[in-house]
């Protein structure tokens, strides 16, 4: 349920020792106040340390998504009861004390959901949220049509994401997931955590009663959505019936200005409405895609809430102290 987390944690090290626990980390340093930046990636996890001078001490700030790294894959179910134990292994992993003080600047709340039908064909039925319209997400490299939509509000409080998982994991995390994922998200920036007055630590996020005032915001943001009465299920539109359909019904303003062209032609009038005529009758016998979309959000809100604790399939190694080898690197040998 949860994935992308932004945390930031008082660490126990000084950053002479971090760096001898990660050598494998760079370490920069700012020209003007000289403050050096230890950074790592951790399994896809961004992390980097600063000495923060307010708290005489050093920070770690983590980035990533949390379903991934713990599961390697982002697009399977992550209940509440994996939240734990995949904090307890990404703080040791990063050397991090969870009994020390810690805070999250975001926290990202999703469900994927396994549907009937083309992800796609689900987002034409979000319509406003608080009054405002869902823009279209950036095109994926190689595809002409656009699979999601965002809204994210003017406060910067959250942003919500309703796009097709399915084609995403495959271009963009090079996975392997499969059919018919649509993925329903809502990212709390830090701003939105304090008005909203949820909670923001490590404590507070392995604590169900806590936890649950992320899944009730959560749900009332879904349903707080502006959507169309009847979205139908256009699985068995082929051919010309589906371009009819996308042009009559996907975009209603264009069609009624190409309506309003043809107001003195009483032919193509005609025309017009026998193909309208012809689409709702062969649409009117399918399902309604909005009443699937909420019978499985609930199903798998409940079902992510409820789930026992599974470990993740990849085994987990520990990891190792480096210890210098003493050889020598090779040269570079250059071919003419």
């Amino acid at each position: 349920m949860i994935d992308f987390i932004l945390l930031n944690s008082v660490s126990d090290f000084s950053f002479e020792k971090l760096k001898e626990l990660h050598p494998e980390a760079t370490v920069s340093k700012n020209g003007r106040s000289g403050t050096e930046t230890l950074m790592y990636i951790e399994k896809k996890m961004r992390v980097k340390t600063v000495f923060d001078r307010k708290r005489g001490c050093c920070v770690t700030s983590v980035a990533g998504s949390l379903h991934r790294y713990h599961t390697r894959q982002s697009y399977s179910s992550f209940p509440f009861s994996s939240i734990a134990p995949a904090l307890e292994f990404l703080c040791k992993n990063c050397d991090i004390n969870m009994e020390n003080e810690n805070w999250f600047y975001k926290i990202e709340i999703g469900v994927n959901l396994h549907m009937n039908c083309d992800p796609d064909d689900y987002l034409s039925m979000f319509k406003l949220y608080k009054g405002k319209p869902f823009v279209v997400m950036k095109t994926l490299d190689g595809e002409n049509r656009p699979h999601g939509i965002e809204r994210k509000m003017t406060e910067n409080y959250y942003r919500i994401k309703i796009y097709n998982k399915t084609i995403y994991a495959r271009t963009v995390e090079k996975l392997s997931p499969p059919e018919n994922i649509l993925r329903v998200e809502v990212a709390f920036h830090a701003s939105g955590i304090s008005k909203l007055g949820l909670p923001n630590t490590m404590d507070a996020l392995t604590d169900r009663e806590r936890f649950q005032m992320y899944v009730d915001k959560f749900r009332e943001i879904v349903y707080g959505i502006a959507m169309v009465d009847y979205a139908p299920d256009i699985s068995g539109l082929t051919g010309k019936d589906l371009r009819d359909y996308y042009f009559m019904h996907r975009n209603q303003r264009v069609y009624a200005e190409y309506l309003s062209k043809i107001e003195g032609d009483k032919k193509r009038l005609a025309a017009e409405r026998k193909k309208y005529d012809r689409i709702n009758t062969l649409l009117a016998s399918s399902v309604n895609l909005k009443g699937e979309f909420f019978e499985k959000f609930e199903a798998e809100i409940e079902r992510l809430m409820t789930a026992r604790y599974h470990k993740p399939l990849y085994p987990r190694t520990p990891r190792t102290p480096y210890e210098p080898t003493g050889r020598k690197r090779a040269p570079i040998r250059t071919i003419r």
